[in-house]
């Protein structure tokens, strides 16, 4: 699992990198077509014009992408820690005779996901100010 997260996040920081790229790829090719004289100031104008025109769209695909990365692997933990913990009690619960049903531990892993998403709702609060 640990290295499932660690794999996850170096690829969730690598994102918005890749997503400014995606959205650049256009001018870039558009620049390295340029011949002739000025050829720098007319590469640097591709880029900037480009870059200002769609840093708005840029911005928002580069958040959606790297917001959707972390909410998979948000998702794939908690399903892999509720399954590991119901592995545990039932293993727990085997030692003592007639003590093999599990609680129902709904209400509580729902109480726990909904405070999980009040502290990512104030998280991002605070990035964003």
């Amino acid at each position: 699992m640990e290295n499932y997260i660690i794999e996850k996040k170096k690829s969730i920081y690598r994102s918005p990198a890749k997503s400014v790229q995606h959205y650049m790829k256009p001018a870039y090719e558009e620049a390295s077509q340029k011949k002739g004289s000025k050829l720098q100031k007319e590469m640097k104008r591709i880029l900037t014009t480009h870059l200002e025109t769609h840093k708005s769209a840029m911005f928002t695909y580069a958040v959606g992408k790297t917001m959707k990365e972390f909410n998979e692997m948000k998702a794939h933990v908690e399903r892999k820690l509720e399954t590991e913990l119901r592995k545990a009690l039932k293993l727990g619960l085997a030692q003592w005779p007639g003590h093999t049903i599990l609680p129902d531990f709904t209400e509580e892993l729902k109480d726990m996901i909904e405070k999980s998403n009040e502290i990512d709702s104030i998280r991002m609060g605070l990035e964003c100010d």
